[in-house]
């Protein structure tokens, strides 16, 4: 299924086969949903008590305890960031993966949020840079002539909570790098297109710079997840259907369960398996 994951995937033969009457399918679409996150999570940043301990950090670093309405979080005051302690997200880019990172921003955000970049060899890595909030991310194996580099044609939010998300689906194009706000979206410009060469790092995981450079300042972090491997892949469809359920479009939302369905190979509501014997193509809402 390699590439699909560049557009919303409807799939015919799922469409034709399901069964289960609208509730049914969607629960079973959400369960699917649940199983492939943990199946792909290699790993998860929580910023409860404990979270710095035997980290490298710069800066004024510390855990700020939530409540109902604000969730916790680890805090930077002036500029800082950690190294985190994983051998996940060493990207080669001809695997799939996805970045889920929730912060809060200053109004004028500048600086790398998460990377794992070697600047001194040609920027071999990746990383999320923000420039005036405005997030663009680099998948480089040698700058800038081996590079995909995409940028949000929006600004994140300011002072206020968001879930951004990075999904990448190994297909070494530009095309298959995706970029989400809150599960939305977002319209992206690209100014690299196309990784022919490793983009794996040796350099660590870091929050706030890539190997001590382009600082962020004044910001706070909730949660880091990163998922790698083929059901990383379907991270792009079951986001699609999170922002569709429940948004009024009831015949899409269905569509979109019983692709999901066919895509991570469960079972319908009634408990047979979809017959999809073009899972091996693109499928497009064109």
């Amino acid at each position: 299924m390699r590439g699909y994951a560049a557009r919303i995937p409807i799939c015919e033969e799922a469409e034709a086969g399901a069964s289960g009457d609208p509730p049914a399918l969607l629960a079973s679409a959400r369960a699917a949903g649940v199983a492939s996150e943990a199946a792909a999570l290699a790993f998860r940043l929580l910023s409860g008590e404990g979270a710095l301990e035997g980290l490298e950090r710069r800066g004024r670093v510390e855990v700020q305890q939530g409540d109902a309405a604000v969730p916790s979080a680890i805090a930077v005051t002036g500029v800082g960031g950690l190294v985190l302690k994983t051998e996940a997200a060493r990207f080669d880019g001809r695997a799939p993966f996805a970045v889920l990172v929730r912060a809060r921003l200053p109004q004028d955000a500048r600086g790398v949020l998460l990377a794992r970049m070697e600047p001194q060899r040609d920027y071999l890595g990746w990383d999320i840079l923000l420039d005036g909030r405005r997030p663009q991310v680099y998948l480089i194996s040698r700058w800038p002539v081996d590079a995909i580099k995409v940028i949000a044609r929006g600004a994140l939010p300011a002072e206020q909570w968001f879930a951004l998300e990075v999904t990448y689906d190994g297909s070494g194009a530009a095309e298959g790098l995706q970029l989400w706000l809150d599960g939305r979206r977002l319209a992206v410009d690209v100014e690299r297109g196309r990784l022919s060469g490793s983009a794996a790092s040796a350099a660590p995981l870091r929050v706030g710079s890539h190997d001590g450079g382009e600082w962020l300042a004044d910001y706070a972090i909730a949660e880091v997840r990163i998922w790698e491997g083929e059901s990383a892949r379907l991270r792009p469809l079951h986001l699609a259907l999170r922002a569709r359920d429940g948004a009024g479009d009831a015949a899409a939302t269905r569509k979109l369960a019983r692709a999901f369905l066919v895509a991570t190979d469960a079972p319908s509501p009634a408990g047979e398996r979809f017959d999809a014997p073009g899972a091996g193509r693109r499928y497009s809402t064109h």
